[in-house]
């Protein structure tokens, strides 16, 4: 009789035992998507951990809705990772229970996240038939903020496709859902694009204008301050192609503003380089040379702290690796102590996880390497434009130089204006016509001798004219020299030791190091990538700004 009552009792009470089950995994489900969702982009180790947890759960009380969340944020952290192909196959994975569930915003959904990832690896033509089967979903169940987004991104790889009319269609139609829905970033977003594409398509700056000035108070009024600075920048240009000066140094000092606030470096360059084209245009050219000077500082700020950034991580990973095979090889000593049976396999083992890591070193290396060569690359480049445009520098040192005569005072030393303008002349003509600096034997009281005057007037003028020492001032002369021989085909059965000294220098050491102090790069990889480039040439790419 207790038997059967205790039966009964059980029975009653298994379903209240699976339903409190079930509520628990549940609930670990959305805590642990939730996780997932707030580590995005700041921890991605965790956000896939977590939603790899969430999938397990899922799939065990079949889950689909959550099943499919799940497999989204694994796409995510992955693309995050840049590991697209992984990306591609979680996103495939939730489209099939998508699929399964009949879930059509879900679909949607992914094929946005699909479309998207086309664009980031800039495969706008694949990324055009996902986002339009997405429209056809989301119009299906009149989602119109998802159709706003669909459209967006139609006008965006249309534009990439140099489908412009079409761009400007699929524009407007994101623009006219977006209004009434009051998604004041999106508004601004697809205004500002507008406004590239009537300037590009119509060449109507007016118009241009008028859009980036509607975006800028959209983007104001949610205090996106980096779309802000953007907006500033793109207007100060607009007006300076028109030629109104005072508007356009209005809008580019303010986004100079926002930039140092905000500390956007990127956005401060293009200011500065925005400055630049306005100061050429109002033939300020000692402005306009400031302006070069601090934008080329910042690019080559970025280029640095790139370099840094990769030294760091490869430092990182390399720790790291480190650590994880020192637990390794810890574990399979004990296991060798413990399983004496067992020691051949662990020592296979112990062999394999070393190599992989080696491997895997080698591979960190091997791209963190060639992202370094990219980066120098960009150096070698930049001088070459330099050497490309160095009579158009030349023309631009006497134009400053001829101002600087103007401007010469000496208020406390014996050596008059007008004296000083005629060492000037001398000095001028002594460098760039008589090329003086050839002469490795030469210093400062040489020098003094050779245009008739002391050292101290050399000295003095030079400081106050090119803001450098004489000895800087010469190594500068001879690196432009070199190189521009360098850079010249015909003097390929030239070596470098013997360019060293034609331009002066007595040692191929203390030129190599004058050389990278002044480009950055050493004369050995400026020569290789020289070489490379008269080789291998190809065309040039221009890519817009979005």
């Amino acid at each position: 009789m207790n038997a059967s009552k205790l039966l009964v009792f059980f029975w009653i009470l298994l379903p209240k035992m699976v339903y409190l089950q079930t509520q628990t995994d549940n609930d670990n489900i959305a805590r642990l998507l939730s996780a997932s969702q707030k580590a995005l982009f700041n921890d991605n180790e965790k956000a896939y951990r977590n939603a790899q947890a969430a999938l397990i759960l899922a799939q065990k009380s079949k889950d689909t809705a959550n099943i499919i969340h799940a497999f989204r944020i694994m796409g995510v952290t992955k693309w995050q990772e840049s590991k697209f192909d992984s990306a591609m196959y979680y996103y495939n994975q939730a489209l099939k229970f998508a699929e399964i569930k009949k879930d059509v915003a879900g679909k949607a959904g992914i094929f946005l996240n699909i479309g998207a990832l086309h664009l980031h690896r800039k495969y706008y033509q694949e990324a055009i038939p996902v986002f339009q089967d997405a429209g056809i979903l989301y119009a299906s169940i009149n989602d119109s903020s998802g159709l706003s987004k669909v459209y967006n991104n139609l006008g965006f790889a249309y534009k990439k496709t140099n489908r412009l009319d079409s761009a400007l269609q699929y524009y407007q139609k994101s623009l006219t859902i977006k209004i009434p829905l009051a998604d004041s970033l999106g508004i601004a977003s697809t205004k500002a694009n507008l406004a590239n594409l009537y300037f590009e398509l119509y060449a109507d700056i007016d118009k241009a204008i008028s859009l980036n000035l509607e975006a800028l108070a959209y983007f104001e009024s949610v205090d996106n301050f980096w779309e802000v600075t953007a907006s500033y920048i793109t207007i100060g240009q607009y007006y300076v192609k028109q030629k109104q000066f005072e508007k356009a140094k209005l809008y580019l000092d303010r986004a100079v503003d926002i930039s140092k606030q905000q500390h956007y470096n990127d956005k401060l360059r293009n200011a500065y380089s925005s400055l630049e084209a306005f100061y050429l245009l109002k033939s300020d050219y000692k402005k306009a040379w400031f302006y070069k000077t601090e934008a080329t500082k910042l690019e080559l700020l970025a280029l640095e702290e790139e370099r840094n950034k990769a030294f760091a991580e490869l430092e990182v990973a390399f720790e790291t690796d480190r650590i994880k095979q020192k637990n390794q090889i810890l574990m399979q000593q004990k296991d060798l102590s413990e399983i004496k049976l067992k020691t051949r396999a662990n020592i296979i083992m112990v062999l394999t996880g070393a190599i992989a890591v080696v491997l895997l070193l080698l591979l960190i290396l091997f791209v963190k390497s060639r992202e370094l060569k990219r980066s120098l690359k960009k150096l070698v480049d930049r001088n070459l434009e330099i050497v490309d445009s160095q009579e158009e520098m030349r023309q631009l040192s006497e134009t400053l130089s001829s101002h600087a005569r103007e401007e010469i005072k000496y208020h406390s030393s014996a050596l008059t204006d007008s004296l000083s303008k005629d060492i000037l002349d001398r000095i001028i003509t002594a460098f760039e016509t008589e090329k003086v600096y050839r002469d490795a034997d030469l210093s400062i009281i040489k020098f003094a001798e050779t245009i008739n005057t002391n050292k101290t007037y050399v000295s003095q003028i030079i400081n106050e004219v090119y803001k450098m020492n004489f000895n800087s001032f010469i190594n500068q002369k001879r690196i432009n020299e070199a190189l521009a021989l360098l850079s010249n085909p015909d003097n390929k059965t030239y070596t470098i030791a013997y360019i060293s000294t034609m331009v002066g220098f007595k040692s191929i050491s203390v030129f190599n190091k004058a050389f990278k102090t002044e480009t950055g790069v050493t004369p050995s990889f400026y020569l290789k990538t020289i070489l490379e480039k008269n080789a291998f040439p190809s065309d040039l790419t221009e890519t817009p700004d979005e």
